[in-house]
């Protein structure tokens, strides 16, 4: 068995436990079983590689195989594919992706059109995370923690006036209009690759659900490429090659130098998965089934054919946006037909008199103990695990794990969970809607 440490854009770090040999589809069903996520085909797992580019982990291959050096392994849970947020169905699957918005937008990778969209936008955000405008949350550190860095002050006192005028919304509204603002940005579902082209030329190469757009170093739009006109995508060694179709029926061959092996099969597999993802009807065997094998597995197959040893797939994609989304779908209603059957079989065993007649006060005894049992357990939950009578009110950073106070994390020098060390250490501020 193996550790794996999967770390949320919030800096919370979620440990999972794994078979040794486990593949990260096993690793990513396990983080979303614990987030209560079904829509788990959205989301995908993240490392940095030797040169310190962000690669995905391919799920369906084994996770020692990918990732160098022991366990336990750190990944970051990430969304992969980005739909509107009116197709996603479960307030935690929109959670995370309010999350990676937010994460992304302090880091510059949205830009929005005017500063009056900029400063609607971050106090949707403050509302979503630390609800309505008070004189607990009118401090220019809360609000500068989810501003770009070069926001100026002025924004920020827009972000005030603005905060105060969303009293009273509720943080599920404002995260769904978060998604809404950002889903109508240009940048919004892009993934952006570093490369040169053959004149040794900086390019930023933008792959999103509509097809591939090229900037120069500067910046400057260049080139638009839609999946239709893709009529070839094939890499070797550090250079991805790209084979355009034209409407008059011409051929134009492109290709660029990425900075490692596999930062070029990560564009390959983003170009090919993106264009399965958002523009397929169905998810063709041919993507899903490519496939290499090692040494070993390409022996053994001589001789059996239907062998899956050594097999190391190239794609994780498993279904389109439109099949996730009806999967999504099927699996919630199943869920909440056996919540309904368990709950009428609970009533009609627990809520019955002696003479046949039902009786609530049985039922509503249970539920009130069932209630105060969960909120001791939760309660007990809050508390420093190190004295025992504070609330947890601080993070170790970078492992991000919560269990002590100020007091006693002021005394300690190693993580309690992880052993890893603490480099600094940040307070934290827990909604008061707990308790």
């Amino acid at each position: 068995m193996m550790w794996c440490f999967v770390a949320q854009p919030n800096s919370v770090v979620l440990e999972v436990k794994v078979d040794s040999q486990a593949n990260g589809q096993i690793c990513l069903d396990k983080v979303c079983e614990q987030l209560g996520i079904i829509e788990v085909d959205y989301f995908g797992l993240q490392y940095e590689g030797a040169k310190g580019e962000h690669l995905w982990l391919n799920t369906r291959n084994s996770i020692c195989r990918q990732l160098q050096g022991r366990p336990p392994y750190r990944l970051q849970m990430r969304v992969k594919f980005y739909v509107q947020p009116h197709l996603l169905l479960q307030d935690t699957t929109r959670y995370q992706f309010f999350l990676n918005i937010k994460h992304d937008f302090a880091a510059g990778v949205y830009k929005t059109r005017s500063t009056d969209e900029t400063a609607q936008l971050i106090a949707l955000m403050v509302q979503a995370e630390h609800g309505d405008f008070s004189k607990q949350t009118a401090l220019k550190l809360i609000y500068k923690s989810f501003c770009p860095e070069d926001t100026p002050d002025d924004v920020i006192q827009m972000v005030f006036k603005e905060h105060e005028q969303l009293a009273g919304m509720t943080a599920p509204k404002a995260v769904y209009q978060v998604l809404s603002v950002v889903s109508a940005f240009q940048d919004y579902g892009i993934v952006r690759h570093l490369a040169k082209d053959y004149r040794n030329m900086d390019y930023n190469i933008d792959v999103g659900p509509e097809g591939i757009s090229l900037y120069n170093a500067e910046g400057a739009f260049t080139e638009s490429i839609t999946y239709p006109t893709v009529h070839m995508v094939t890499n070797s060694g550090k250079c991805v090659y790209l084979t355009i179709m034209s409407d008059q029926g011409e051929t134009k061959k492109m290709w660029f130098l990425l900075v490692s092996k596999k930062a070029a099969n990560g564009l390959y597999r983003c170009v090919t998965e993106m264009h399965s993802f958002y523009r397929c009807d169905t998810v063709r065997n041919a993507v899903s089934s490519q496939y290499s094998r090692d040494i070993k597995g390409t022996i053994i197959s001589i001789f059996n054919e239907n062998t899956t040893l050594g097999k190391n797939y190239v794609f994780d994609i498993r279904r389109t946006c439109r099949e996730v989304h009806d999967y999504a779908r099927r699996v919630l209603y199943s869920n909440g037909a056996e919540a309904n059957k368990q709950e009428s079989s609970d009533t009609a065993s627990d809520g019955e008199c002696g003479d046949g007649d039902e009786c609530d006060c049985v039922t509503d005894e249970n539920k009130v103990e069932a209630i105060k049992a969960r909120l001791e357990k939760y309660e007990d939950s809050m508390l420093c695990r190190v004295c025992m009578a504070e609330e947890i009110n601080t993070a170790f950073i970078p492992c991000g794990h919560l269990i002590c106070c100020v007091t006693c994390s002021s005394h300690v020098e190693h993580c309690p969970i992880c052993r890893s060390d603490i480099e600094n250490i940040q307070q934290i501020y827990m909604p008061m809607s707990w308790r």
